[in-house]
Parts: C-alpha cells; sequence; structure tokens
C-alpha cells in the first residue's frame, strides 16, 4: 500500500478500507477492528486442504462472520480454491473479489454496458467522497483517518449482471502465463457486478477488475447470506469445466466438473450433519 500519510484521502478512502479486499464489508462501512478470529478447522488431506475461520467481532452488528477456504487438487502443480463465506446481521453484504493487474476479459451472463459515475450513484465522481460532510468539504485540508464511509466512489464502470453462467477470466500485466478465472455462484437475492478500481491512489494506479456480490435485507428481515465462488489459477486451460452451487438442508455443495471428467462435490455443512445431494 502506499505509505501512511494522514493527509492522503485515498488511503483510509480506499488502500486500508475493507471495500478494497477480498472479503465482505457490511452495512458499508469498513470494519471496526482488528478483532482476532477463531480457527474452527484446519486439515491437510490426499487431494484437498480446507481452512475454516470464524471472526463474528469484526462486525459488532454480525453474530456471523465465517469463511472456509478448501483448496483442491487437479493434478501435481495445478489447484482450484472453493471460498464459502457465511455472514449474518446488518442490512447490506458486499462480497468482493479481484484478480491481478492486467486484462480481464467477462464472459457470458449479458453484462450491462458501464454505467456513468461510479458505485456510489450516477452523479458520483471519481474518488469523491460524498458520504462525509467534513471530509468532503471543499477546501478541507486536514487528516483523513476519521473516514468511516463506504468506498464506493473508487469504483467506476460498473457494469451489471445478467443471468446464465459466466467467468472473470484475468491474464497479469507481467506474465501472459499468470492466469485467474474467477466465478460467483448465485444465490437467492444477489445482485452482482463488476467495476474498475484503482490498485492505490498514489503509487500504482493500474486498475483492477472487481467481481461484486451484493446482498440487501428486506424489511424485517434478518440478513444472512453465504457467498461461494470458485478460484482456478492455471498456465493453459482452466482446470474446471463447469461449476454449480446446490444449497442443502443444512449447508451448501459445489458441484465442479474437471475437463478430465472427473467430478468433485466440496460440501460444508455443519459438523456432524448428514447431507443429501437432490
Amino acid at each position: 500500500p502506499d505509505a501512511m500519510n494522514e493527509f492522503v484521502p485515498g488511503i483510509f478512502t480506499w488502500s486500508l478500507h475493507t471495500i478494497s479486499h477480498n472479503t465482505v464489508t457490511v452495512d458499508a462501512t469498513q470494519q471496526s477492528g482488528n478483532a482476532p478470529g477463531v480457527v474452527q478447522l484446519l486439515a491437510d488431506g490426499a487431494g484437498a486442504r480446507v481452512i475454516d475461520v470464524s471472526a463474528p467481532g469484526t462486525y459488532p452488528q454480525c453474530e456471523t462472520y465465517r469463511r472456509a477456504l478448501v483448496m483442491v487438487d487437479t493434478g501435481p502443480h495445478q489447484s482450484y480454491v472453493v471460498d464459502f463465506f457465511n455472514v449474518t446481521g446488518g442490512r447490506q453484504h458486499d462480497y468482493t473479489l479481484h484478480g491481478p493487474p492486467g486484462t480481464c476479459v467477462l464472459t457470458g451472463g449479458g453484462w450491462s454496458a458501464p454505467a456513468k459515475g461510479t458505485l456510489a450513484g450516477e452523479n458520483v465522481g471519481l474518488d469523491e467522497i460524498y458520504d462525509d460532510p467534513v471530509l468532503g468539504a471543499p477546501g478541507y485540508a486536514s487528516g483523513y483517518m476519521g473516514y468511516r464511509g463506504s468506498g464506493f466512489q473508487h469504483f467506476n464502470h460498473v457494469q451489471r449482471h445478467g443471468a446464465g453462467e459466466w467467468s472473470a477470466d484475468y491474464t497479469h500485466e507481467k506474465d501472459a502465463a499468470a492466469r485467474l478465472r474467477i466465478r460467483v455462484l448465485d444465490q437467492p437475492g444477489q445482485v452482482l457486478m463488476a467495476a474498475d478500481a484503482r490498485v492505490t491512489p498514489v503509487k500504482f494506479p493500474q486498475v483492477l477488475k472487481y467481481v461484486l456480490a451484493r446482498r440487501t435485507a428486506a424489511p424485517g428481515e434478518k440478513l444472512a447470506s453465504t457467498f461461494v465462488s470458485v478460484l482456478e489459477p492455471y498456465a493453459g486451460e482452466p482446470p474446471l469445466r463447469s461449476v454449480n452451487r446446490v444449497d442443502l438442508k443444512p449447508g451448501t455443495a459445489v458441484i465442479a466438473v474437471r475437463t478430465d471428467g472427473r467430478t468433485d462435490v466440496v460440501v460444508r455443512a455443519p459438523a456432524g450433519a448428514i447431507v443429501r445431494l437432490p
């Protein structure tokens, strides 16, 4: 990140903000602190490994803020990762992921044309502090450490996903053989978007393509989200032909069909649960 300079707004509205990271932002504000998590499971087996961490103190309004990453081998030097992220509490959940600087191609799914303005709104300019009347006032010349807004003003060229299978395919700017495919799988009430943002406001102006999945609570609803994504790093061809999500009672499964024809079933469920695939 850029050096810690209190008078550079982008450090606190972007670089240190939750929204710029590969995680979930709750209620359009950054995490309240650096609360420790509890490792619920750490396991390594033949062909797969998992880490599962719970950190509900990350957002005081959330009773669940928990993530499990399952790494599955498809060969001696190739693997993919399934990311299960559970959040309960708050009114809005924004799950963000991005690949490396370079090129990104969005395929499938009927993506809309890039919208005007930023993720904060059509009339909010890039990097404009729109949600803090003091820090965003003309002529303000003090520090920005106290910013607690959304950071949405740093995303532009926002596109919305239609329906159907899709993927975001990244190629690293320094190595054409270093590639990554991201797929965020659908769930009820989820709005999927893609947008551009700079790496950092000062030192690194390269543009990253972000994928954002959003869920918002209906009136009277206790918002509970289970975000699921599949991350495939690869050099030649991606290891998976297709991926599908199946919501179970209880738990969630991802059915991944490999390019070699084999099928993996990755299930996340409470300890001791008995699950049945349809």
